[in-house]
């Protein structure tokens, strides 16, 4: 079997997203070092098992699931016992 260049994505670090070129052989496999592509705002914690982006199928173009605008918090009203409430009437 002959030799097999591929560029592999890398999951997103410290919001860039990078590439490495990934050289296999029958015995061996080298990874260079990886090169930035560009920076992201990814949505963290969604999901452990997925990452925050797609790559299309030549990997030139990337789909990268992003904040639009920097997150607030809500506030959350808690009632305790307001079934009292309702047979007290």
């Amino acid at each position: 079997m002959g030799a097999r260049r591929k560029r592999g994505v890398l999951p997103v670090a410290d919001s860039e997203l990078t590439a490495a070129t990934v050289h296999a052989t029958a015995d061996r496999l080298e990874v260079a070092a990886p090169r930035r592509l560009f920076a992201v705002r990814t949505r963290s914690g969604l999901r452990l098992d997925a990452y925050p982006y797609e790559v299309s199928p030549d990997g030139l173009r990337f789909v990268v699931n992003t904040l639009v605008a920097e997150p607030t918090s809500t506030a959350v009203t808690i009632v305790l016992n307001w079934t009292d409430a309702l047979t007290s009437r």
